[in-house]
């Protein structure tokens, strides 16, 4: 199986949103920004575990989500969370439009401009939520 990461630990997905936002299929790439920042935020969680430890089954069971406010929790980033919100208003404006993403958000239809506001809010290599994360792997 293909590790998640290219060799620059960029999500696959990251690519494969932009590859979908370049040719028109907004809804796709709305959708798939959400499951990078799912992603990433899961490798962090993941990486959290110890060889030769059984990890809590809650713990476990709630690494299934796909709320990315949960996830957040889970990977031990809520202070962190609050603290680049508090100071950077940039940030602040990209967390509020990908964390209303959703699993669901497949269902719904994307247009040009909601898929691009939801690709920079993920991917901006300055103040992308990506970006941010990235922090903490």
């Amino acid at each position: 199986m293909a590790h998640p990461y290219g060799s620059e630990r960029q999500p696959v997905q990251r690519r494969d949103a932009e590859a979908l936002l370049l040719t028109g299929q907004y809804s796709g790439a709305y959708y798939l920004c959400g499951y990078v920042l799912e992603c990433a935020l899961k490798a962090i969680v993941a990486s959290r575990f110890f060889q030769d430890v059984i990890p809590s089954k809650n713990l476990v069971n709630d690494t299934y989500t796909h709320e990315l406010g949960k996830l957040v929790g889970l990977a031990g980033l809520k202070t962190e969370l609050d603290k680049q919100t508090a100071v950077d208003q940039d940030f602040t404006a990209r967390w509020g439009i990908v964390s209303k993403w959703s699993e669901a958000s497949r269902y719904e239809n994307w247009d040009a401009a909601n898929a691009q506001t939801m690709y920079d809010s993920v991917a901006d290599p300055m103040k992308g939520v990506l970006q941010w994360i990235k922090r903490f792997w």
